[in-house]
């Protein structure tokens, strides 16, 4: 991947579009194949609590600014 990025920078004559929209198909198919399949968004939240942490109760109406203020450590 460096090495086809290195190519597109250094590899490529100014001008040469062609050439360079090749180097950059096979730099970004590369990406595709190494790149694990992620959402980059879900409406999914999920909150993770600490065991050592006591007294911590968030809500949809109580959110974590007001939840965390009355929070105590566990010993």
């Amino acid at each position: 991947m460096d090495k086809l990025s290195m190519d597109m920078v250094y590899g490529v004559e100014a001008g040469d579009d062609a050439a360079f929209l090749e180097v950059w198909r096979k730099f970004i198919k590369l990406w595709n194949e190494l790149l694990p399949q992620v959402p980059l968004y879900s409406n999914t939240y999920i909150t993770v609590i600490p065991d050592w942490l006591a007294d911590f109760e968030m809500t949809p109406f109580w959110g974590f600014q007001d939840a965390i203020v009355g929070a105590t450590v566990r010993k």
